[in-house]
């Protein structure tokens, strides 16, 4: 089992690698010479094959003095492809060659490196059980090993009784769908002849132990003797301290209607104890040491100090925070569900007060964390001077603190509620002190309240920290209280969070493109549309999906499968409508910000065998204009491969001058709202002429978008305007529409004086 683990491994390592994946389709004729034959796996008398979805062999390597792949075992790797139902999947093998030598081997299915695309068939990979190099020892065990091994029906475990076989398991399968078993082997004879050799030392072992059993009995009896003096003292004072411990635990413990009772910290910390001694072993040792007689009350009251100084010191270590002295999370938990059970039996709402630091990273980044430490104890002060002398006020972790409300007869909850949160920010109005630096602290506050029916306790708290969240989206209060909706669309906002990447590991984000024309449609480039349909919600637009990508920093993965979807399509239409044709995708901030993203991007045009120079990058304003090192290093490396560059949406940002300057973009593109709106707004109308006039003059090439009717060509043409894009021309289309479309006359691709337009992207456009 130890070489079938080994050989696992190596075959899921081969099995989901994007070159072998890639050799199985077609596309990497390398892929033997450049890394099968390279590799050191196949000197130790290995064996792989590789099968199509088909079951026909593409691939049989072996190497070393037995050259070759057999085809009994080709045969017997074939029995098992109908079993690989998932690319994770994977059968054990154990197979007899042609000349009887029993192989073992592993076969999974053949898939790309995230496992995300579908099989292109199977790889197995075989190694003897007993290889040339082995010594004669192992090589004698395997020979008898091998001779043990029986072949049996999986479903017939009766006849593999009968003949003395045991099934192996976890299953190793062979030829025509058998499982492998091994033949029982009389234990008596082989413990005999294991132990023929230790005869001699096995006698004098058990002798030793006789004598030592001996002498131990009669060091008991001496002992038993003394003990018997201190016995009954002992015995007395362990039964007094148990005594004295269920006394404190009753105490602590039960009201009569099952609530506790006393001080709030005592309630709890009964709880805790309550829920560790329930799974305390009642034979622990250091109860009854067995050491000298004469020590034993020492150290019985040695154990007794320290489980009191344990008592004092588990108090503070679970319950209370060890920087600002409030209690901590777990407390505060079991303080709410204290208060939920005795809001129940009082009918009286209470309520939760989530309180945030608002940008607290920027203080410790800036101070330091000794600053970072300094103001929360400030504002753990802070807000005890704020809050009623029944509340119950804990740090809930990092820089958020909670407060509960004391449950109160009368008056509007809601209202009380939101003048204490009042109460709490206008103590912060004031700057801290810290190491004689003033800091300005500010809180985002969310409140929920807890009626006295509510059970669900993290359902409350997860109440107030979306109310927290909420709050820190205000522009003039800090303060939110919860409201259903606000919950409804953050959990809402979550799940289609989960099933866009559901989504994405199963290959049903899709792509279309929508063509960039000149006045008499014939076409010049394409820009490629990303497309999700839900299958409850329908179509999802790609701003909400891309955003929601952001959100979740899930952006880069999702970027390179678009980017790879716009490019596998590119090379069908480029393949169709000529080599002139141009690409243009899109780049999002984030993508830019990933030291790998433009590495990524050249392999994939690598691999597919598309220049650099005709693929335009379009990438916003607010990229470049809030850059980081990465930042402008991946842009210098786009533009020093031949990548076209393009600024998206030109007139709507910051529009700068300085930015065309330094950037030096081949091209910009007019955005869609001042397009359409050329007709009836005489602003829009002189921005577009603005632009198309800097454009002339400093040589950039321009692509006018939403052209969505003649009288709009017509303007755009007169203004010297040579591409556009809109309904007016083409809707986006998918591979197959556009084909169609431009695949003969007039729509036949040309090259564009002065380079290749710039258009919307692939990684995560919008249209």
């Amino acid at each position: 089992m130890a070489a079938l683990l080994s050989v696992k491994r190596t075959v899921f390592d081969w099995g989901h690698w994007d070159d072998a994946y890639e050799f199985a389709a077609g596309r990497n004729p390398d892929f033997v010479s450049l890394e099968v034959a390279t590799t050191s796996l196949f000197d130790g008398e290995a064996r792989m094959v590789i099968f199509n979805p088909g079951g026909k062999t593409l691939l049989t390597y072996s190497r070393g003095t037995r050259r070759g792949v057999q085809q009994e075992l080709i045969r017997c790797a074939r029995d098992q492809l109908p079993a690989l139902v998932t690319l994770n999947s994977f059968r054990r093998l154990a197979c007899p060659s042609d000349d009887g030598e029993l192989y073992v081997g592993v076969i999974t299915p053949l898939t790309d490196s995230a496992s995300l695309r579908p099989a292109r068939g199977a790889l197995v990979l075989f190694e003897p059980l007993l290889k040339s190099d082995y010594g004669p020892n192992l090589s004698g065990r395997l020979s008898q090993l091998g001779e043990a091994v029986r072949f049996m029906a999986p479903g017939d475990a009766v006849a593999a009784a009968r003949a003395g076989v045991e099934l192996v398991d976890p299953p190793i399968h062979s030829n025509d769908r058998q499982r492998l078993g091994l033949r029982r082997q009389p234990v008596l004879p082989i413990v005999a002849r294991s132990l023929a050799d230790d005869l001699l030392l096995i006698l004098a072992m058990v002798a030793g132990l006789l004598v030592f059993r001996i002498l131990l009995v009669l060091e008991r009896r001496r002992q038993k003797v003394q003990q018997r003096k201190v016995e009954r003292r002992a015995a007395q004072r362990i039964r007094r301290a148990c005594r004295d411990l269920d006394a404190l635990l009753e105490g602590m413990g039960m009201g009569p209607e099952g609530l506790p009772h006393g001080p709030s910290e005592t309630l709890v910390l009964a709880r805790l104890i309550h829920n560790e001694t329930e799974t305390a072993p009642d034979n622990d040792p250091l109860l009854f040491p067995e050491n000298e007689a004469a020590s034993m009350e020492s150290r019985l009251a040695e154990v007794a100090n320290r489980f009191q100084h344990f008592l004092r010191s588990a108090c503070s270590l679970a319950l209370f925070d060890s920087l600002t002295q409030l209690p901590n999370r777990r407390y505060f938990i079991e303080q709410l569900q204290v208060e939920s059970q005795r809001a129940h039996r009082s009918r009286q709402a209470s309520a939760i007060l989530f309180v945030d630091i608002d940008k607290f990273k920027n203080i410790n980044d800036t101070y330091g964390h000794d600053a970072g430490d300094a103001a929360l104890v400030i504002t753990a002060q802070r807000l005890r001077d704020q809050i009623r002398s029944g509340d119950f006020l804990a740090r809930y972790g990092g820089d958020e603190f909670a407060i509960l409300m004391a449950p109160f007869a009368g008056g509007d909850l809601r209202s009380q509620a939101r003048q204490l949160a009042q109460r709490v920010a206008k103590a912060f109005e004031a700057s801290c002190l810290v190491a004689g630096v003033p800091i300005e602290i500010s809180l985002s506050i969310g409140v929920t309240t807890v009626e006295p029916d509510e059970s669900d306790i993290e359902a409350c708290i997860k109440r107030s920290d979306i109310a927290m969240y909420q709050a820190k989206q205000l522009k003039h209060s800090r303060i939110s209280i919860f409201e259903t909706d606000a919950a409804t669309t953050q959990l809402d906002d979550y799940r289609l969070y989960s099933d866009l990447m559901r989504a994405l590991r199963q290959g049903e984000l899709c792509m279309l493109f929508q063509p960039i024309v000149d006045g008499s449609d014939t076409i010049h480039g394409v820009e490629a549309l990303a497309r999700w349909h839900h299958p409850q919600e329908g179509d999802v637009s790609p701003e909400v999906f891309i955003a929601l990508a952001e959100r979740y920093r899930q952006m880069d993965i999702l970027g390179v499968e678009l980017l790879r979807l716009a490019i596998e399509g590119f090379v069908r239409l480029r393949q169709q409508l000529g080599p002139e044709l141009q690409l243009s995708v899109n780049v999002t901030p984030s993508q830019l910000t990933h030291p790998t993203v433009v590495h990524r991007l050249l392999g994939l045009l690598a691999r597919e065998g598309i220049p650099p120079h005709r693929l335009t990058v379009e990438i916003t304003e607010r990229s470049v204009l809030e850059s980081t090192d990465t930042v402008t290093g991946n842009i210098r490396l786009l533009q020093d491969q031949g990548v076209r560059l393009t600024l998206d949406d030109f007139g709507t940002g910051f529009s700068s001058l300085n930015l065309l300057n330094t950037l030096k973009p081949n091209g910009l593109k007019i955005d869609k709202s001042f397009v359409m709106a050329m007709h009836v707004n005489p602003f829009a109308n002189q921005i577009v002429t603005l632009i198309a006039g800097l454009g002339s003059r400093m040589e950039l090439n321009l692509v006018a978008e939403g052209v969505d009717n003649p009288d709009t060509l017509v303007l755009l043409q007169n203004l010297g305007l040579r591409f556009f894009q809109g309904f007016h021309f083409c809707s986006p289309l998918s591979v197959e529409g556009v084909l169609a479309r431009y695949s003969s006359g007039s729509g036949s691709p040309a090259a564009l004086s002065g380079g290749p337009p710039s258009g919307p992207t692939g990684a995560g456009a919008t249209g």
